[in-house]
Formats: structure tokens, sequence, C-alpha cells
């Protein structure tokens, strides 16, 4: 995928219970950053299930209507409303009903925001003290998304892109000292959980003894999984899994073939792989290849 440019069109058919549509999409990655990635769709009415991100999320609803599930509420967004997510977050959402709808989304990587926090473009509190979510209404967001587009798809540095980031990060994290309490979640924090979840972080692609874990936090096995996803929002295999079906997201566009993706990202086989993945975006992992290198 080339620095700077912004990808062709190309067709992708949803079934998602509802009338089988074809959306469009647009992706752009970056030649300097892996991970640092965007893409916006055209109008469907795909509803995704809960899934996470390693990266931090910018969703721009593009449509009047857009249902985000996130921490257990359902945040109705209509066009030019914006919500920030942090890395892991569970979240899901779509369309509305039958209605149609399309988004936008910028996914940054950590490693990106730190070097931003080390350059002085971005301050420190931006990334140690991200909210869960953060919603923000077209109002206050007006004019940024254009901004946006404007400048980094005609980046052609690694400076200019930086630059470009802290710009619309900058504007955007500035709405968290006014934005209301109903529009902003904290992150609920248990030293127990805190560690297992960074085991998992870092270790979703193996096999887990979340037996074991309990006894290293102390805790019975059966409590751990209950306050796990009472704080989390999944229980921890299930977050294991979403953690291995966004790496199989990112390995889709290289040329690893599926069994290998499957494998790399700790599924026992491509049949258990295409399931997971299916359940998430609707579509098995090869319609999901072909959109993207048809490029």
């Amino acid at each position: 995928m080339n620095n700077g440019q912004l990808h062709k069109r190309a067709d992708l058919s949803y079934c998602a219970g509802l009338a089988v549509d074809t959306v469009q999409f647009r992706f752009w990655e970056s030649h300097f950053f892996p991970s640092l990635s965007f893409f916006e769709t055209t109008t469907h009415n795909m509803h995704y299930g809960a899934h996470l991100h390693d990266t931090m999320e910018i969703l721009w609803a593009l449509s009047d209507q857009t249902e985000l599930i996130v921490r257990e509420r359902s945040l109705r967004m209509a066009r030019g409303d914006v919500v920030i997510i942090a890395p892991h977050e569970i979240h899901g959402g779509g369309a509305v009903g039958s209605n149609p709808f399309s988004f936008a989304s910028l996914h940054v990587p950590r490693v990106v925001l730190e070097q931003l926090i080390e350059m002085h473009l971005l301050e420190k509190n931006s990334l140690f003290y991200m909210p869960a979510f953060q919603f923000i209404d077209s109002a206050a967001a007006n004019g940024i998304y254009n901004d946006f587009l404007n400048s980094l798809f005609f980046s052609r540095s690694k400076g200019s892109q930086l630059l470009c980031l802290s710009n619309v990060l900058r504007k955007l994290f500035r709405f968290r000292s006014t934005a209301s309490k109903t529009n902003v979640a904290t992150k609920t924090s248990h030293p127990a959980i805190k560690y297992v979840q960074s085991i998992i972080n870092t270790e979703f692609t193996g096999q887990i003894d979340f037996g074991q874990l309990a006894i290293e936090v102390d805790l019975n096995q059966r409590y751990l999984i209950s306050l796990f996803k009472s704080i989390v929002g999944i229980p921890p295999h299930q977050y294991q899994i979403a953690l291995r079906v966004d790496l199989a997201r990112q390995l889709l566009g290289e040329s690893f073939s599926l069994s290998n993706v499957a494998s790399m990202a700790g599924f026992a086989d491509q049949s258990h792989f295409n399931r997971h993945f299916k359940r998430i975006y609707g579509v098995t992992p090869g319609t999901f290849r072909n959109a993207i290198s048809s490029f």
C-alpha cells in the first residue's frame, strides 16, 4: 500500500441478517507507521459484532443515523459526530434498523501517540489519561474531518504525517475539558484485571491457562472471569479471540496465505478463523482480503 495515497474504491458484499448490501470503501495505510490506517465506507446496512483494536480509533459518522455500542451503552450518532475509542475497548454497532449508514475510521497505534508526545506535538495526558471513549458532537467537530482529509493524504514524509495527526488529535482532545459527563466514559480499573489483561495482550496468539492466572492474582477462577467481564466488557477468552481477529485483520493486508494468517493469529485452523472473523465482520477473511487486494 502506497504512502499518502487514497486507494480506489472496491466492492464488498455483506450479509448482516438484513438485505444483502454492497459497501464500497477507500483505504489508506501509512508507509512510515505500520497500523496507522484510515478507511471510509459508502452506505451499507452491516451491523458489526463486538470487537476491539490494539490502536486508538477515531470514528466519524458520515450518515444521519449510526449506532455505536460501547460500555453497554447504545450511542446514536448523527452525521458529523465523532467518537474516540481507546485501544482494546470493546465496541460494535452499525445500521439503525434498516437504515443504511456510512462511517470513516482512523486507527492510530500507540507508538505514533508516544512519538507525538516525545516531539511535544501532543500532551502527555492525551495518551495516559485517555478515557474509554469520548463522544464529540458535529457542532464541536465541525470542519475537522475535511481538514484532516485534505492534509493527511497529501503528506509525503514522516514529519508531515505526524504534524497532520497532531493537529487533528489536538483539536479533538481539547473537547475533553468541555464535554459533558454523558459524553465521556472513564475506564474502570482493578489491579488483578490489569495484570491479566496485560498477559493476554502479549500472549494472545498462544494458549493461556486462565486457571493459573487466577492463582497468580489470588482469585477464584469463576470470580476472575466475572470480574474481567464486568470491567472489560467480555470474558477473558473472548477478549483473547478478539485480539486474534484484530491481528488477522491486519495480516490480511499482507501476502500471507489464509492458513498462515490463521496460524499466525493463533487460531486452531482456518475454519476456526473463518467462523470468528465472519461473526464480527460479516464476511469470510477471503472475501475481506479480495476487497483489499483488488485495489
